[in-house]
């Protein structure tokens, strides 16, 4: 999710128009709303400045191999594109699994360089 979904303002016609979020998804309920609306070409406006400011360990993050599942399903039923979007979920398992055991094997201060150069949000910490 590259939008930090706390920070989305979203009028009522837009719901009314495009639909709620999908209940039945555990863990990227948000991702999918969003994507829904921008592939039904929904207005976006970006304000550059930090609107919400997210915790680490939500529940996406505790279970992030099924959120990533979940996405993967989500791309797959709203773009199709099964191979690429198979692709791109192995890509960020991998990418996930190498900061996990950079953390593990003691090289924490590589695990987060790595992170903070190969992930595809980047988070800020706020002081």
């Amino acid at each position: 999710m590259t939008v930090s979904h706390p920070a989305i303002f979203i009028k009522r016609e837009i719901f009314n128009k495009f639909g709620l979020f999908n209940r039945r998804l555990n863990f990227a309920m948000d991702y999918e709303l969003v994507l829904r609306f921008k592939l039904r070409n929904a207005k976006f406006h970006i304000i550059d400045d930090i609107l919400a400011n997210m915790r680490l360990k939500g529940n996406s993050d505790i279970n992030w191999n099924k959120a990533y599942k979940e996405v993967r399903d989500i791309k797959t039923s709203l773009m199709n594109h099964k191979f690429k979007n198979t692709l791109y979920y192995y890509y960020t398992v991998i990418r996930r699994y190498t900061f996990i055991i950079l953390q593990k094997c003691g090289l924490s201060c590589i695990a987060h360089y790595y992170k903070r150069h190969h992930s595809v949000v980047k988070k800020i910490k706020l002081k």
